[in-house]
């Protein structure tokens, strides 16, 4: 999984140009971003594909409408194309992950539009959570980082694409590209944040917005996800309209309050919610994971590194547990 989700990963490769986006508001998730992008997802940041990779794009259903992707504000804003307010609906059409990065032009979802650089989620109709190292990217502090955002609920296609379909980044009209319909909201305030390094167990955030949305929150459990749980995880990783994942809860010791899990995550799907799969029953939130992307070999491009299928060769995707977001929110008055 890709730590882009929330962290610059500017060291991993000088080559790569740091692209971030934070697309509620128009973050992307860390690969390259157009020259105007400052916030997008770069392919530098921790991120894995477990065996096969298996992220497929997502179809309506309850976690997917509650799931957002947050960018910046601005993005929308300066859109190419930007709605007036009366208007249903709005075009969100950004350069391609390839574009302004390293990404092997084979690889899947290269020629997809990128631009975010996290994952939120609804747990009331005018709360979100998300990672707290999104909600503080590239700014100094938590409010100005709820200044910049803005949450798109819903990105997705219509219909799936080929993951491998190659686009022409300044065709507007291409008709896959997904229409958001009345699905932006902007963070009005921050209720809580943990003040951590990224990618422990406080790294995760509660934020009011400034509308209430309607009949999509997740549950949160206080169950724990024992070894073997199935699992489903969708997101936005490096900033792509919604993917969805899915993998198991790894057996194997971390730091108390959190998990591991087989999930194929990458920059960008930072703040996602993990839920138990066939259910909207929120079990973990993704705020780690390995090194999304390495050198191809003999070729001058990235793809995706690959972990074995059980995880044995690598660390694991790193999840908050949901009875930590509970607590929080029981001694919030939030429950």
């Amino acid at each position: 999984m890709s730590d882009l989700r929330t962290k610059p990963r500017e060291v991993f490769a000088a080559r790569l140009v740091a692209w971030v986006a934070l697309t509620a508001v128009g973050v992307s998730s860390g690969c390259g971003l157009s020259p105007a992008d400052t916030t997008s997802s770069a392919p530098n940041g921790k991120g894995v594909v477990y065996g096969d990779d298996n992220r497929k794009e997502s179809v309506a259903n309850a976690h997917a409408k509650a799931t957002a992707l947050v960018l910046a504000k601005d993005t929308i804003v300066d859109g190419i194309l930007v709605p007036e307010q009366d208007q249903p609906s709005i075009l969100l059409w950004r350069a391609s992950l390839r574009y302004g990065s390293e990404i092997c032009e084979d690889v899947r979802f290269a020629w997809q539009p990128a631009r975010g650089w996290g994952t939120a989620f609804l747990i009331k109709k005018n709360i979100a959570v998300t990672a707290a190292h999104v909600l503080r990217h590239r700014v100094d502090s938590f409010e100005a980082g709820c200044a910049q955002i803005a949450l798109v609920f819903d990105y997705r296609y219509d219909s799936p694409p080929d993951p491998y379909e190659k686009y022409d980044r300044q065709a507007l009209d291409a008709p896959n590209l997904l229409n958001v319909r009345r699905q932006v909201r902007h963070c009005k305030r921050v209720i809580y944040a943990g003040d951590t390094p990224p990618g422990t167990v406080d790294d995760f955030a509660i934020i009011e917005l400034d509308r209430a949305m309607t009949g999509r929150a997740l549950n949160i459990s206080d169950d724990p996800a024992d070894p073997g749980t199935a699992l489903t995880m969708i997101g936005h990783p490096n900033g792509l309209p919604a993917k969805v994942t899915t993998g198991v809860v790894l057996e194997r010791e971390t730091v108390p309050g959190m998990f591991l899990a087989s999930l194929d995550a990458f920059s960008g799907n930072s703040g996602s919610a993990v839920v138990r799969r066939g259910t909207a029953e929120v079990v973990g939130i993704l705020v780690d994971g390995e090194i999304d992307y390495r050198p191809r070999a003999g070729e001058d491009c990235l793809e995706p590194h690959v972990c074995a299928n059980d995880g044995s060769n690598c660390r694991g995707e790193v999840l908050i547990k949901a009875s930590i977001l509970a607590d929080k929110l029981r001694e919030l008055g939030l429950d």
